[in-house]
Order: structure tokens, then C-alpha cells, then sequence
């Protein structure tokens, strides 16, 4: 195999080599086989004159992209890594170690290089040349796509889903085109689901359980990775398989927000939106399900756009004194009451939620009464919307202290 030098590399960038080629020449010259990655970890190109007998390896250039759990890692990077760190090397994947660099262009993240250590020690060059080559490939990477030169691996369907995203479409005109004669194509009725991956790291990179249990769950689905998030495209209902998805999301410990129905998928964006309100919310949500419906957190949407003194405003004077006790004795007198009028004033009910004794729920129940004045005979929706707004503005302190 004939070596490559620096000078030979820049030649055929100027020449205007393919992609691919380029790749190859690259793999090459580091003497390990590279994979390219775009930002939602599918693999635009990988070096086929050196190879690799590694059962992972081989399986994720075969399919095209890598696992669900492991593009969740790579995109928690400065958790993991650090800010200014632009590489990692990984041996847990497999006995073969794996170098990582990011990929970046003009301050924007746009994928990484993976670098197998296969033929040859990776410290057998210096990182400097790594990086070089690194650099080299963003360019021709942010180059190639601009000219739609290359696409990901990924389906017509599911490039065209995160084009929408990201805002990559002209007008309607040059989205219908697109979506022309494919299955996103016709009258459909959409749903977002989101599940966030923020914080998850994982190391399995070979078997993508969680993409392939989501589309045996939901299989009138698009599936697309995306800024920490698996973004899950849905053409019809989940209620039937609610039960099988919440008990797959409890064993990943994940959570699953779901928008409202739309049938403008050019409107894609806005729907997002609201996946994401749910799953920042999903807290405030009075049951404490894996999957949330924008439905359930829709009153604490509007909340946020107003500010804490605006919503003090609106507050019942006599949950502002629960709250100013709880904060003086640290009790929970404003969640109990809370709970208490969502079901009806039952002290069984309220027990059974808040996982104590009907006792120690009387107790409170009389504390508060002592307080404030608590009509037992009437809903007070004042009192119970208090209540709501209180625990608001302590979630957003907790949130904006996290």
C-alpha cells in the first residue's frame, strides 16, 4: 500500500477528490481504519481499503450509523470530556481502542472522526496529525454537504426530518418537492415525541436496542438523533401500546413527551416545541407518568411566560402563607393541600399519592387548617390554581439553580 504524505492529501483537495476517496487516502495516511459522522451520528463515509475484522465495527458501517445510546454520549461530550478537549479515546467498546475527535466549522459542531486502532498504535502518529487530518475532513465535510454532494445513510425520510429541524428549507414549495413520493408524503396525522438523553452516557455501540425496541413499539415511526434528543415521528396512536413503552422506558430510565396531533408537518418545529415544554415540565405534572402528553403540562406553559412578582399577583394570599411555612419549617403543606383538591378531598386518595400514612395526611390536612380557612365543602379552584403557581415558581428556582 503506497504511503500518503501531507502534500499529496492537499493536492487532491485542490483537484476536488470525492469525498470518499478522500476519506480512504486519509485512513491511509493514519494507518487505521476511520469512519466520518455527521452531528446526528450517521456515517457519511468510511475507509473500505483499510478495514477492519472488529464485530462492532463492521456492524455499525454496515447498518450506516451508531447506536442511539452511544450518539447520546458522544453529544454529552463536555460532560464527559471537557469543553476544550477535542478528542477522547474510548476502550470500554470493544478490545480495540477507538480515537474520537470532534468536528467543528466556524464554532459549529458539525460531526466527528473515528479512528480505529486496528493496524497500527494509535501513538504511532502525533496527535497533531490527527487533527490535522481532522480539520481536513470538516472542510470537505461542510463542502460536500452545501453542494449535496453526500447524504448520511440515513432514509430520504428521516434527512428530510431533520433538514425540517434545522430549518433548512427554503419556502413550502422547496419542502413539498422534497417529500414528494415519500412516505411522509399524503394526509397524516402527526406526532412529536421526544426522550431526552442529557446527562446518558452509555458504551454500547454495538446491538441499537433502544432505536430498534422504539420501532418494534411504534412502527409507524421516524426516528432521528438530534441535539441530545431522539426525536420520534409518530402517523399513529401509541394508547394501545402505552403500557409496553412505559414499562421499556422504565427499564432505560427514560422519559417520553409527546405533542399535540397536526397535519402540517411543515409546521414540524412548532410541535417540537411542545414535546420539549412537556419534557422540561414533565415535573409539574400532577401523575408522575414515563410518558407525558403536552396536555398534561399545558397550564404551566403559559406560567412561563409570566414573571414571579406577575404570578405572586395572581396567588391566593392564603397559599403565599403555606408557602412562607413550608419555607420556615420545611413541610410540604402546599404540595399536600394541592394533591388533597386534585382528588376530591380525599385523605384515603391522598395518602395512597404521596406514599403516606392517612394519619400523618390528617395531620397536615389540620395543620393547614389552622392556618388558613379551608372550606370543606366546595372545590376553592382559587385556592387549588394558587397552589399550582406555587409549585411552579419553585420548580423554575430549582431548575434555574440546577
Amino acid at each position: 500500500m503506497t504511503k500518503i504524505d501531507k502534500n499529496s492529501l492537499i493536492k487532491d483537495v485542490l483537484k476536488g477528490i470525492e469525498f470518499n476517496d478522500l476519506v480512504e487516502k486519509c485512513a491511509i495516511y493514519l494507518s487505521n481504519p476511520l469512519v466520518v459522522l455527521d452531528n446526528s451520528c450517521h456515517i457519511v463515509a468510511s475507509s473500505k481499503t483499510i478495514s477492519s475484522k472488529d464485530s462492532i465495527w463492521k456492524d455499525a458501517t454496515k447498518r450506516g450509523y451508531i447506536t442511539v445510546e452511544f450518539s447520546a454520549t458522544l453529544d454529552n461530550w463536555e460532560e464527559i470530556v471537557g469543553k476544550d478537549k477535542k478528542y477522547f479515546d474510548v476502550t470500554k467498546i470493544s478490545d480495540k481502542r477507538r480515537r474520537f475527535i470532534k468536528l467543528r466549522y466556524n464554532g459549529n459542531d458539525v460531526g466527528y472522526l473515528n479512528i480505529l486502532e486496528d493496524k497500527h498504535p494509535l501513538e504511532d502518529i502525533d496527535l497533531e496529525e490527527y487533527l490535522y487530518i481532522a480539520d481536513l475532513l470538516t472542510k470537505e465535510l461542510v463542502f460536500e454537504y452545501q453542494e449535496e454532494k453526500i447524504s448520511p445513510s440515513s432514509t430520504k425520510e428521516e434527512q428530510i426530518i431533520l433538514d425540517l429541524a434545522q430549518g433548512r428549507f427554503i419556502d413550502r414549495t422547496h419542502f413539498f418537492s422534497r417529500i414528494f413520493r415519500t412516505r411522509l408524503d399524503g394526509h397524516h396525522l402527526f406526532r412529536v415525541g421526544l426522550i431526552s438523553f442529557t446527562h446518558y452516557v452509555s458504551y454500547n455501540a454495538g446491538k441499537d436496542t433502544i432505536s430498534d425496541s422504539l420501532k418494534t413499539l411504534i412502527p409507524e415511526s421516524f426516528l432521528v438523533f438530534r441535539d441530545k434528543h431522539l426525536l420520534v415521528l409518530m402517523t399513529s396512536s401509541i394508547s394501545d401500546r402505552s403500557l409496553l413503552i412505559s414499562d421499556f422506558l422504565k427499564e432505560y430510565d427514560l422519559y417520553f413527551s409527546i405533542s399535540d396531533s397536526f397535519y402540517d408537518l411543515y409546521n414540524l418545529n412548532k410541535y417540537i416545541k411542545e414535546a420539549d415544554a412537556a419534557l422540561r415540565l414533565k415535573d409539574l405534572s400532577f401523575n408522575k407518568k414515563r410518558i407525558i402528553n403536552y396536555d398534561d403540562v399545558k397550564p404551566y406553559r403559559l406560567l412561563e411566560t409570566l414573571g414571579q412578582k406577575d404570578l405572586l399577583e395572581y396567588c391566593d394570599q392564603r397559599v403565599i402563607l403555606l408557602n412562607e411555612y413550608d419555607k420556615n419549617h420545611r413541610s410540604e403543606l402546599v404540595e399536600t393541600l394541592y394533591t388533597y383538591l386534585s382528588l376530591g378531598k380525599s385523605i384515603n386518595l391522598t395518602a395512597k399519592k404521596l406514599y403516606l400514612h392517612r394519619n400523618t395526611i390528617n395531620y397536615r390536612i389540620q395543620k393547614i387548617k389552622g392556618l388558613i380557612d379551608l372550606d370543606e365543602k366546595t372545590l376553592d379552584l382559587n385556592l387549588y390554581q394558587s397552589c399550582n403557581i406555587i409549585r411552579f415558581l419553585r420548580w423554575r428556582e430549582l431548575s434555574d439553580t440546577n
